[in-house]
Parts: C-alpha cells; structure tokens; sequence
C-alpha cells in the first residue's frame, strides 16, 4: 500500500500531524510501538517548566533565564539544540 506520510509515533505530536494531513487528503500511516496512543502523555503531569515566573517570585524562589538553561543542558547532557532551547526558555 502506498502512503503520502508515515508519522512515526501517536503522541501529542503525531495524532494531530497525521489527522491534519489525512484531513487535507493525504493516504497517512501512524504507526506507535506501544500498546496504546497518546505516547508520554500517559506519564506527564502537565507541567510546563519556565524560568523566573511571578508565581516563583511569590514563593521567594530565585530563577532566572540562565539557571534554567544551565539546569537544561546539565540534565541533557549537553545534547539540546541551543537555538531551539533558548527560544523556548
């Protein structure tokens, strides 16, 4: 059979990429390797990390851009997009 796009994995990401294409015509194959769609949505709380927020300040906590950067490549190892991390933080 042939395809228009493969989306690989049928998180948050891909369920919405494949139903766009396929709404705009596309012959698409999603493909998960696991038992069941959502991908890491099953294990996130959510949560959306940023840097220096008022709710942070309220709480006395201190942060900045910088120190959550250097938590990121630390945690990373050093293997992040730096344009593409930098943008987002």
């Amino acid at each position: 059979m042939d395809y228009d796009l493969v989306v690989v994995g049928a998180g948050t990401a891909g369920i919405p990429c494949a139903a766009e294409a396929a709404h705009g015509g596309a012959r698409v194959l999603l493909v998960e390797k696991d038992h069941r769609v959502g991908g890491t949505l099953h294990i996130s709380g959510g949560h959306m990390a940023a840097a220096g927020t008022r709710r942070q300040a309220e709480r006395g906590i201190a942060d900045s851009v910088e120190a959550h950067l250097a938590d990121i490549r630390r945690i990373s190892g050093g293997t992040v997009r730096e344009d593409l991390v930098r943008t987002v933080v």
